[in-house]
């Protein structure tokens, strides 16, 4: 009887892993799946993505997200792109001020000075959304020599808001004698002063 209950016991649990083994082999995999997000940029990065393409997403999964990058990634080239990406989802959903103060956090932290340029100007576009003229120009008064035309192309956008019309000409002109004949901004600019001198 008892070398019977035994010879029935080994036989259940050996039914018994077989079911389980498959089951707990996936529930790993599951866990080590979304662990992955939080030890590798490339897959928080990828989330981001994919999240800023949904819109369903929450604010909070998507600051989540990019809170991750900033506490444990901010050296990693993931870090910027991933802002810029959930900052863009941000504001396109009306979340202004949240993208301000996630690209806030980035300006701080940066020492890439392209990078840092291109997320000062995104913070000026932002808060001539909100009509902060006099602060959305302050984020263009110190450009990386790669910006300088563009950050002044700004200005003039946001002296033109606040109806300072001869101002943002004067600007604009002095724009178009610094570029190159080649550059596409002369277009644009040369546009941008013939409306205004039709004012």
């Amino acid at each position: 009887m008892k070398n019977f209950l035994i010879k029935n016991l080994y036989k259940f649990l050996i039914v018994i892993s077989l079911i389980l083994l498959p089951i707990l082999s996936y529930l790993l995999y599951i866990y080590i799946d979304n662990k992955s997000q939080y030890i590798n940029p490339n897959k928080v990065l990828e989330n981001i993505e994919l999240a800023s393409f949904d819109e369903k997403t929450s604010i909070e999964h998507i600051t989540n997200l990019e809170n991750i990058l900033a506490s444990n990634f901010n050296k990693n080239l993931c870090y910027p792109y991933g802002t810029f990406l959930a900052t863009r989802f941000l504001s396109s959903q009306g979340h202004i001020q949240e993208s301000i103060d996630m690209l806030n956090i980035y300006i701080q932290q940066s020492k890439n000075s392209i990078l840092k340029n291109v997320a000062l100007f995104r913070k000026s576009g932002l808060l001539l959304e909100q009509k902060k003229y006099e602060e959305a120009i302050f984020q263009l008064n110190n450009p990386n020599k790669y910006f300088e035309n563009l950050f002044n192309d700004r200005k003039a956008d946001i002296l033109i808001c606040q109806g300072k019309i001869k101002e943002g000409l004067f600007l604009l002109n002095k724009i178009l004698e610094k570029l190159d004949k080649n550059d596409p901004l002369i277009k644009i600019i040369s546009l941008k002063i013939d409306a205004l001198k039709s004012l």
